[in-house]
């Protein structure tokens, strides 16, 4: 079997199961917060459903279809916005159901990976699931996992319970972000109002191809005949893909960059930018927020054509008010601790450029943790230049990446950079003693850990 494992997928029903274990970006994490917080029954059923982190990845529709038929088809009640990239399909998700649910409409949101606890995938008006709601939802699909002769993965469950949230909850509009790629995803089983793609670069090459034309190809999955789609600004490369996969559906294509956010002004505490000549203020920071932004308000824009109004209003509070955790986040101000969720080379690009933007002169440092099967050596060449003094830590995680692995890396990008590795804890706190700019970078999963422990009190790191 070719490396490229969904390229050489040629129907929608051949499945393909991965040997990468299901605690994977695009799968879950470990964190145990839900069944602390459940009933006894929950835990029960919560125990059972984290079962299904050992059942690896699975590409193909089959197994969802039946899930989904097996509890009545619950998505076919819902109206869809199906979001796929590479990097900010999450802040964009965020921005959608911000606006959306300040203009009055009852909003679903599904995510992922969760960071702290696995409700967090599923929100009803922003709100995720507790764990007895978590645990509810999975006895409801029991059956029909039990009647599977393979048991489903934890997406593809997550994914079937949380269609049946959003139609028990009568939502008015579902902001449905894919997993993994996007034409053999869980998720794409629906047929959205709208399809919208982020930008789009190489990550999951072992999965989605080794070539941007073909992880944009996977990604342009969810185009659907006559649906429009709305795009990030992209490269060359993946715009023609784009603009065939539109052409081959004939999907009605809109590019975001059309109609810029232009930027005014940024602090550590949100920035502002101007569209079509109004004022939007945000707390998410970073130029690439920009081209977030602008593809949130092209959606809106086309959405409107479609009876789904925002009043101007509600842009402006839903852009005001939008929060993502772990993008460029302020966890202190005093010394300045950032928190991003940067994982593959141009998220971390991207974090790179902010934090030297915001810190350009001072000296800094990074925190860092990584997943052993992502890009390392990219990923360190392009947060290496953020910092003199780098502390290497390890992530509660089967994936993560040995420090003693990293250091070599770091020193090799970085000759004669102060490089100590550490645990969490440890690191969080020479932060703060140190009182010098620090970006915590590399993983969700590592950000995940960094907010667990401030939830619990366990880490003095934030201030803001």
């Amino acid at each position: 079997m070719s490396s490229h494992v969904l390229a050489d997928t040629t129907s929608d029903e051949n499945v393909v199961r991965a040997s990468l274990p299901a605690s994977s970006d695009v799968g879950c994490d470990m964190s145990l917060r839900n069944r602390r917080a459940g009933s006894p029954l929950s835990v029960q059923l919560l125990d059972e459903l984290e079962k299904h982190q050992t059942f690896g990845m699975k590409f193909g529709l089959e197994t969802i279809r039946h899930l989904l038929r097996g509890v009545g088809e619950p998505e076919k009640t819902l109206r869809f916005i199906h979001i796929a990239g590479t990097n900010g399909k999450g802040s964009v998700a965020a921005m959608l159901e911000s606006c959306l649910r300040h203009a009055g409409f009852r909003t679903g949101l599904y995510t992922s990976p969760h960071l702290v606890s696995s409700g967090e995938r599923i929100q009803i008006d922003r709100k995720p699931r507790s764990a007895d709601e978590m645990s509810v939802l999975y006895a409801k699909l029991r059956p029909a996992i039990q009647s599977l002769p393979e048991p489903p993965t934890y997406f593809e469950v997550t994914t079937a319970m949380a269609a049946i949230a959003f139609a028990e909850a009568k939502t008015d509009v579902v902001i449905w972000e894919t997993g993994l790629g996007g034409r053999l995803d869980a998720t794409n089983t629906v047929t959205p109002m709208i399809s919208v793609l982020t930008p789009i670069s190489l990550d999951h090459t072992a999965w989605l191809g080794p070539t941007i034309e073909a992880v944009a190809e996977e990604k342009c999955g969810i185009i659907k005949p006559s649906v429009t789609v709305v795009s990030s600004p992209q490269t060359q490369e993946c715009e023609r893909v784009i603009r065939a996969a539109a052409s081959n559906q004939n999907a009605p294509l809109i590019f975001a960059g059309q109609e810029p956010c232009v930027h005014l002004s940024e602090s550590l505490g949100g920035q502002s930018f101007l569209w079509r000549g109004k004022k939007f203020e945000m707390p998410l920071l970073g130029n690439h927020q920009l081209v977030n932004a602008a593809t949130a308000l092209a959606t809106l824009d086309a959405l409107d054509k479609l009876g789904l109004h925002v009043p101007a209003e509600a842009l402006q509070k839903g852009f005001s008010s939008v929060r993502w955790d772990a993008r460029f986040q302020a966890l202190s101000i005093n010394p300045p601790i950032i928190l991003d969720g940067a994982h593959n080379p141009d998220g971390a690009a991207r974090a790179a450029e902010t934090f030297l933007k915001f810190f350009p002169s001072e000296p800094r440092q990074l925190i860092f943790g990584i997943m052993h099967d992502k890009d390392m050596e990219s990923v360190v060449a392009a947060l290496s230049p953020v910092a003199e003094r780098i502390l290497l830590v390890p992530i509660n995680n089967p994936r993560s990446a040995d420090p003693a692995v990293l250091k070599p890396l770091f020193l090799h990008a970085r000759p004669g950079a102060d490089v100590r590795v550490l645990a969490l804890e440890d690191a969080l706190r020479e932060a703060r003693h140190q009182q010098r700019p620090c970006l915590v970078a590399g993983s969700l999963f590592l950000a995940g850990e960094v907010l667990e422990n401030r939830d619990r009190g366990q880490a003095d790191i934030c201030d803001y």
